[in-house]
């Protein structure tokens, strides 16, 4: 009898070791849960601010491609009346400034004609505007890199966690599995 008492007594320790490490064992696979699902918030979080972004960045790109087309076409058409006044200069122009056919031809032209200057200033403008867009263009794509960079790095960390969690977690068979 006295050997069925120790016998008992060492099984209750032993239940009781095990116990304690099964709970242990649920506390931290708990934490890993938790720690888990903040990843995955956080993972979701970069994953909206990303596709705000990429929107917010395409709606820019397509508004300074609205504007850059309509500076080129204003540019086109302040070239085209500068070919224009040259090609008068050069062919229609008499020296006499009191003649009158020359008035009334240009009158109109000469009213809607932009000075050089006002052109060069404009396309002045016109390339400094597209310096920016394309100087904005690449920074809004390095930031777009770096995000998708931090994002694959925590993936990867995240995975390594569970592989390492993994590889530590030993092989139980059921107590059912007396073979």
């Amino acid at each position: 009898k006295l050997k069925n008492n120790r016998m008992t007594n060492v099984f209750k320790q032993k239940e009781s070791v095990l116990n304690n490490e099964i709970s242990e064992c649920q506390e931290d696979l708990n934490k890993e849960r938790t720690n888990h699902l903040d990843t995955l918030k956080e993972l979701t979080a970069i994953k909206f601010k990303l596709r705000e972004q990429e929107s917010s960045t395409n709606s820019r790109l397509q508004e300074s491609l609205l504007e850059l087309t309509t500076k080129q076409i204003l540019i086109e058409e302040l070239e085209e009346k500068i070919n224009k006044l040259s090609k008068y200069n050069k062919n229609d122009i008499n020296d006499s400034d009191d003649d009158e056919e020359y008035k009334n031809k240009y009158k109109n032209d000469d009213e809607e004609m932009v000075p050089k200057s006002k052109v060069l200033e404009m396309e002045s403008l016109f390339m400094d505007a597209i310096t920016r867009l394309t100087d904005r263009v690449n920074q809004l794509e390095e930031n777009n890199q770096k995000i998708q960079e931090n994002q694959n790095n925590k993936n990867n960390k995240n995975n390594e966690k569970i592989e390492y969690n993994e590889a530590l977690s030993p092989v139980t068979s059921s107590p059912n599995d007396d073979s």
